[in-house]
């Protein structure tokens, strides 16, 4: 068993920057042979994503160095949660190939529910893997009813799978409360390209460059945060809390990478105009991932201050290059990728105040932002695709144990 290469289909929904890394590490792993059904080109194909009012384009190679698929999406709306994806031919493809397993993303498309069949009816062991919180779950109810078909749905889903991975302890707990066997849960950190970030940091412009080319004070620090326009990101919060900062000091600046549907940056540069920080917050707009890790390698000090978020990227690739963090106690990953008073801090969400003095803490000597820091290095090293990549191959050879 312990020699077995598994064959594993890998069902995703579309190209993302975030995952292609795993899919090429787990096909360099000598004990894994897969290949990864795309459910639609998004990614690759130019389309503009609604939520980030961007046309989707990445810096970096999305289809090489593992075997992968792209299965005919016959879905009229490739946007609309359930309906997203359609591809009858992906049970053709599960029917006729011989794999160990399965590895789905996600209960609500129509095509994870057909995997899901299928996959069954052969025998084939089923492995989940799903970013749902515990925390913050009050700001993402759309109604009872939808509340209701969702547990409904994602509690057979589990209950369906063989397998079910967790990314940190309080998804652990998400899964749990879903109807997921105790006995059916391993670990696997949902990690980042740790790698493609070191060849991208190692490219990246010298911070003197970039604040030139920004129009940013050589001397000011900045503070960066990042993600979709939406309110639970609490954007407008890292804009208080820059703006309460002792003596007003005009040495802090705030980056806030990401985009959003038209009219969604308004209440933001309504906030620094508000706060006196219209020269101060800067709206870098929706940025690919090697600009991004520029943005990051000149950042001071990372902020997340999101009152919901399973496993945000974006803090995720500030600890791997290296960068303090302060974060939110509703981030689903805080415990796991932000040790307090070592990497940086987690406060009570929307506390305002508490925001403000930690960034102020991580900011108060270079010292101590070096040294959080490395720590920040330290512990992204722990969530890495390869760890990832291993948890996985440890869950394939438990269950195939149990089956013998």
């Amino acid at each position: 068993m312990g020699d077995d290469v598994h064959s594993v289909a890998v069902v995703a929904l579309h190209p993302i920057q975030y995952q292609v890394g795993l899919w090429r590490a787990m096909a360099q792993h000598p004990r894994l042979r897969i290949k990864v059904f795309y459910l639609d080109p998004m990614g690759v194909d130019g389309t503009i994503e609604p939520t980030l009012n961007v046309k989707l384009a990445w810096d970096m190679p999305m289809l090489d160095g593992y075997d992968h698929e792209f299965v005919p999406n016959w879905s009229p709306a490739r946007f609309t949660p359930i309906i997203n994806r359609i591809n009858p031919a992906l049970v053709w493809h599960l029917a006729r190939d011989s794999f160990d397993a399965v590895l789905l993303h996600g209960y609500q498309p129509i095509t994870n529910w057909l995997a899901l069949a299928v996959s069954r009816l052969k025998g084939i062991p089923i492995i989940y893997r799903g970013e749902g919180t515990m925390i913050g779950e009050d700001e993402v109810h759309r109604g009872a009813a939808v509340d209701r078909l969702k547990v409904a749905m994602n509690r057979t889903f589990l209950l369906g799978s063989n397998r079910v991975a967790y990314s940190s302890a309080d998804n652990m707990r998400f899964q749990l409360s879903r109807g997921a066997r105790d006995s059916s849960l391993f670990p696997m950190p949902c990690a980042i390209d740790n790698e493609q970030l070191a060849r991208y940091a190692a490219q990246a412009k010298s911070p003197e460059v970039y604040r030139l080319e920004m129009g940013l004070p050589q001397d000011a620090k900045l503070v960066l945060t990042a993600g979709r326009f939406t309110p639970r990101k609490r954007f407008e919060d890292c804009i208080r809390a820059v703006a309460r900062l002792e003596g007003g000091d005009r040495q802090v600046h705030l980056l806030i990478a990401g985009n959003g549907p038209d009219g969604s940056d308004r209440p933001l540069r309504a906030a620094a105009k508000e706060f006196g920080l219209s020269e101060r917050v800067h709206l870098l707009g929706w940025l690919s991932p090697a600009a991004m890790v520029e943005a990051i390698t000149v950042a001071d000090v990372f902020v997340m201050a999101s009152s919901h978020d399973p496993s945000p990227k974006a803090m995720s690739e500030a600890l791997a290059v290296g960068v303090p963090i302060v974060c939110s106690d509703k981030v689903g990953t805080a415990n796991e990728l932000v040790a307090h008073g070592r990497n940086g801090f987690v406060y009570p969400c929307g506390d305002v105040e508490a925001l403000s003095r930690y960034i102020e803490e991580v900011l108060a000597t270079s010292e101590r932002r070096d040294e959080m820091a490395q720590a920040s290095k330290e512990i992204a090293k722990a969530n890495d695709f390869a760890a990832a990549t291993e948890r996985l191959v440890e869950a394939l050879d438990e269950h195939q144990g149990s089956r013998i």
